[in-house]
Parts: structure tokens; sequence; C-alpha cells
């Protein structure tokens, strides 16, 4: 019985490494190797190396012909950040298709997605696609570009150009790293440890999912020095029943970023988990997996190669000390006390849940100690956002002071600087503009001396989440200039949901408890959740509150709250499921789906309109609950008509028919009239 193998591949300077791990089989031992690569062969003219690894680029002479359009060459899917550029004195244009057929245009004129003569650009299933436009760079017809970023390219695509005039043109292009993947299956017996192979060190960015039906569970150990349990339940560093981020202390004084989805799985599926180590691997760990049931599991995995080593440091006193970071506050209480910045009546009512809560169109302060004062002819300092469950980084700009520094802008500017004992501590204001995303992110600073890598942090305690902003004008979509409308909209944490009838209804009292820190977490867990076709919402959809108001109108009731109208609520004793007129409020129905990530039952319209006016309200989107009687139900085909059924119908008497009446015939009724609806 085959307990698992990794393979994993490094590449050093010119070479590959191929590291093996022997697949240990009942009575015998034997390696396999990776199959042939799935990928499609690049056509004459591109080179795009192998299945994985890169960065890579090159450049080739393409001949046009007038009026021909030529294939230029295979563009495979999972490349990352693509760009091609076409130089020639003559009008040649680029044209991009899909490769299926080269059906779907999506570049080129006439009639491609985007077709038109200046610079433009397009989503393409997760990638953002920009192209010059057929006018070219600075108005030379025959100099072009597409450039393919922001996710690794989904599927294969064609290249080709289209001659105006006869003639020459130059095509360069270059891609990034590109991420290794490979899966194999094992079973796992009841309470069986099964060692899965090890994670060498010098892997970037390792990926490892697994996939049951049965309660499998992952545990990850440094496989030398202390013998770091880093996720494992219960007494992994990572260990709980949701997903959580930590920066794990590693034998030397090292550390590794570690993200676990929790043992209670994706979706609820307890067997569905998944681990990543961010950034570069600093030591080897062992995997393994344990089985609270029996079951065959299907392990998957992506790793890319470690980057090439930065060159050394200058020496101290040669051109000054690199310096280190020794440690960052983000001063989560000072930031929230803030009367001015509209979060302080946000509520962790667990210290791991605490967040930095900055809203659009305005900022947050952090501190930080340094071993050397930023000299800003010699230092850099960088700071990023890293989207929680998004592959997206947003960088600042950082400035030396924050005196006429942009608030519509991402920067980190410095406000504040003395000494710290030793120390040299800085205070920086982090601005956000009001086009951010509803987001949870990680922050992420590095310090480079000379150009080169001195010392970086990672805030992995504690994330940051930018709102939407209904205080400062210039987030205009959901501001309100009224104190009144804010308190009734945004602030006010208690209310009454109408039900009943037109001529006798009544009010339900509903607690919203919009600014406990549990309802931002679940509103992002619902807006980050994939779809069952893989659809992720798009990260700069998450800056419109207009699209994410009609997806978490969609995502309550397909994901969070299940709904039932009649008996039997509940189908065995003793019942733990809840009768929708049992709620009083939205923060139980949150506290019970982020325990598990599966629907809460049971609801009916009041609890899905008072639920999601909770989440709104979190995240700062105003809302509130409205109640409609005699309320129309309209089902397909739509026609904006209450369609009812009725026959012209005889009468009869002995026999006879004595008259004709109209009967209505219901069980052709489809639309429906209701006597409420929230």
């Amino acid at each position: 019985r085959v307990r698992g193998f990794f393979i994993w591949i490094l590449m050093v300077r010119s070479c590959w490494l191929l590291l093996l791990l022997a697949v240990v089989a009942r009575g015998a031992t034997q390696v396999t190797e990776l199959g042939p690569n799935k990928l499609g062969e690049a056509q004459p003219g591109f080179d795009w190396g192998g299945s994985c690894g890169g960065p890579g680029e090159g450049s080739f002479e393409q001949p046009v012909e007038r009026g021909a359009q030529l294939e230029v060459g295979l563009i495979p899917a999972g490349k990352k950040s693509i760009r091609i550029s076409l130089t020639s004195v003559n009008d040649v244009d680029l044209r991009l298709y899909e490769a299926s057929g080269a059906e779907l245009n999506l570049v080129g004129w006439p009639k491609g997605e985007i077709s038109g003569p200046g610079l433009q650009s397009m989503m393409y299933r997760g990638s953002r696609i920009t192209w010059s436009g057929y006018n070219g760079v600075d108005g030379e017809q025959g100099n072009e570009y597409v450039h393919i970023e922001e996710a690794p390219l989904a599927a294969d695509l064609v290249l080709f150009v289209y001659g105006y005039r006869a003639g020459q043109a130059q095509v360069k292009y270059s891609y990034d790293t590109q991420a290794c993947d490979d899966s194999f299956s094992v079973y796992v017996g009841h309470r069986d440890v099964h060692v899965l192979g090890t994670i060498p060190a010098g892997l970037t960015d390792v990926r490892i999912t697994l996939s049951a039906a049965t309660d499998v569970d992952i545990q990850l150990q440094e496989t030398g020095g202390d013998r770091t349990l880093l996720v494992g339940w219960p007494d992994g560093v990572l260990n709980k029943h949701l997903e959580e981020k930590i920066l794990v202390p590693i034998t030397g004084d090292m550390s590794q970023l570690v993200s676990y989805s929790g043992y209670n799985g994706q979706g609820g599926n307890k067997g569905n988990e998944w681990i990543e180590l961010h950034g570069t691997t600093v030591t080897s760990y062992e995997m393994r997996v344990y089985g609270y049931a029996a079951g065959s599991c299907t392990v998957a995995y992506t790793w890319e190669k470690a980057p090439a080593p930065p060159p050394p440091p200058p020496s101290p006193g040669h051109d000054g000390t690199p310096g280190t970071i020794v440690k960052v506050d983000m001063m989560v209480e000072m930031n929230r006390q803030d009367k001015a910045r509209h979060v302080f009546l946000y509520r962790d009512p667990q210290p791991e849940l605490k967040k930095l809560i900055i809203r659009r169109g305005s900022y947050a302060q952090f501190k930080l100690w340094l071993t050397v004062p930023l000299d800003h002819d010699q230092h850099e300092l960088r700071a990023s956002l890293e989207a929680v469950r998004h592959s997206h980084t947003q960088p600042f700009t950082t400035l030396s002071s924050c005196d006429g520094s942009d608030p519509g802008e991402w920067t980190v500017c410095i406000s504040g600087q003395s000494m710290d004992g030793e120390h040299h501590l800085y205070t920086l204001r982090m601005n956000i503009p009001p086009t951010a995303p509803f987001s949870e992110w990680v922050l992420h600073l590095e310090l480079l001396h000379n150009g080169v890598h001195a010392s970086g942090w990672v805030g992995s305690t504690q994330n940051v989440f930018t709102i939407f902003n209904p205080y400062n004008p210039t987030d205009a979509d959901v501001f309100l200039s009224s104190a009144e409308e804010r308190r009734e909209y945004i602030e006010n944490e208690n209310g009454a949901i109408w039900v009943g009838g037109e001529f006798s209804n009544s009010p339900r009292n509903w607690v919203y408890n919009q600014f406990n820190i549990k309802a931002m977490i679940a509103a992002y867990h619902l807006l980050t959740r994939h779809t069952q076709n893989g659809y992720l919402m798009p990260i700069e959809y998450l800056a419109d509150p207009v699209r994410v108001s009609r997806a978490l109108s969609y995502k309550v009731a397909a994901h969070m709250i299940v709904g039932r109208w009649s008996e039997p609520y509940c189908s065995y004793e003793p019942c733990e499921n809840t009768k929708p007129w049992v709620w009083t409020g939205s923060l139980p129905i949150i506290e019970k789906y982020l325990t598990d990530l599966k629907p809460v039952k049971w609801g009916q319209c009041w609890v899905f309109a008072g639920t999601q006016c909770t989440l709104a309200r979190a995240i700062g989107i105003p809302a509130r609950t409205v109640t409609n009687f005699q309320s129309a139900h309209d089902v397909k085909p739509y026609d904006s008509f209450v369609t009812k059924h009725w026959t012209y119908s005889p009468v009869y008497s002995s026999g006879s028919i004595t008259g004709y009446v109209w009967k209505h015939d219901s069980q052709y009724d489809r639309d429906s009239i209701w006597n409420f609806h929230v």
C-alpha cells in the first residue's frame, strides 16, 4: 500500500537538482519519477522554458506579410507576469486569441474584446491583459505591447501579427517564476499516522492541499533542531479549528510564516485542509497526516524554486551599517481610540481576533524600532499589504515626511522619530485611499541598504482590515452627510424588523451587533469564498460597494443560512437546528457559521435580511431592513405580472349543462403574493 511521496525540483544556476523521496510500499521500496509535463510545446519563436521555474526572457525576428495574419506562437497556461513587445518600422498589429480554436479574439482591431487605438486593459479569467492599443507606443504604430499580469495565465493563448505593411518585426518577451506542482493519493487507517514526505529547505511559497471524504488532519514538524510542531492539534503552534496565519519561531533564531486552514477544513469538510509556507522554507519539515477516521486522501502540492541569493551586504564601516528591524507596534488600541477615524465602536471578544481597522480615505499609525537611523541616501524602507486569501499585494510609496502627503494614495510616511534606549524609534502613518477594497491584509516591511535586503518584518499576529467610510465625502459611494442617517444606517446596533400582514403587523426586535469584529471576519470569509465552479470575486470588485452588497445578498443565502418555511425543522433529537422565529439577532448566527463555515439552519426572510444588514454595516456600507407587505413574487419566465390560472368551466345538473363559472386552477400557479417580505 503506497504511503506517498513528494518530488521537489530546485533550479540551481543552469542545472536541475531532482530530490526524490522514496515511496514506501508494503514489502518493497521503489522510486517513482514525475511524468512528462502536460503543457503544450511552444510554437516557433517563443521559448517558455520548462513546466515550472523561471523567470525567463527572449527575443526573435518575426517576418510580416502585407495583408496577412501570421501566428507568432503559443503562450502556455501557467505562466505569469508575461510581457511581450513588438517593434517594427512598419504598421504591424498584435492580435491575441484563445488557443481553443482561436474562437475568442481578446486583443486586436477590429473584433478584439479590447480593440481601441490607445492604452486599455481587460480581466481574463483572473489575469489582467493590458494592450498598448493599435496606435502603439508614442504614436509609433509598429511598436505595440501586451502585458498579462496579476494571476498566472488560466488557459493557452496564441499571439498573431497582422501586417498593414510587409517587413520585419522584433518580438521581445519575458515571464516570471512559475509554480511547480504534483499530487498523489494515500490510504490512512483509523488513528494511523502517515509520513508523506519531507519539504526541503530552499523552496518558496509551498502550498499543500489535503482532500478526503473522512476526517484526516495535516501535521507539520521541523525535522531537526527542537523538532518544533508547526501545525497539528492539540500541541502545534497552529492548532485551531479556523484559518490562522502565524510567524513560527524555528531552531537557530529563524522563523517561518505559516498559514493553516484549521482542523475543521474548508467548507466544513474536515478532510479538506491546507497549509502554506510563505516565503522561502528556512529548514526542512516533515509532513504527516493523522486519521481520525479511515479513508483515502489526495495530496496536491505546489512550490517555486528559491530565488538567487542576494549579493552580500556591505561590510560595516565601508558604506555604513545595513541595520535591522527590531520590532513593530501596530498601536491597535491607540488607532481605535481616535474618534476622528470612526473605528472606536469595534469590539474584539477574544485577543487573537484583534485587528487594525482602517476606513478608506483615512489612516493608521504604527511604530518601528531600528538598530540604525534611516539614512535616505543609503536606506530604503518598503511597505506593502498582502491580501489574505487573495493573490494580490498592494505596495505603498514611502515618504520621508508626512508634510504634503496625499491621503488619496497608498503611502507610508514618517511622522516622528526619537531614541528609545539604543534603538531608533520611528512613528509612521499609513494612508489608505478612498478607492481601497474591503480586504483583510498582512503588513510587510523591508529595510534595504544600498539596494540590498537588510531586514524584514511580517505582521503575522495582527492583521489589517480596510473598510468603507460613510463618514468621509471622498468615499462618495457610501458617504452619508447626515449624522442622523449615519446613526440609523451605520451605528444603531438594535432595531426592529416588521413582520405580519398588510393590516396586522408588528415589529420583531433584532440585535445587529455589527461592531463585534466577528461580523467583519464573517463578511470577508463569505466574499473571498470560491464558488462551486472555482470563481473568486476579483479584489477590484471588493472596492465597489454595489458589487459587495449584491455578493453578500447572494452569499448569505447560499453559504451562511439555510431557509426553511415549514416543518420539520428537526428530524432527530437532540435538535441542533434553530427554528427561524427563535433568532433575535445576527451574532449567534455569525458565531455558529464561523465554527465550521457550514450554513446555519434555519432562516426565513427577516433572518436573512437582519444578518445581511449586520455584515454590511460592519464593513462600512450603510444598510437597513425594509419590509414590503402584499409582496409579489414573480418566478420564471419573469414577466412583471402575478399570473393566476382560471378555467371557464360548465356546471352540470342532472347530466345537463346549466351554466358556466370561473374555477381557479391553483395547481398551475407559480407566481404568488406573500403577506410580507423583508
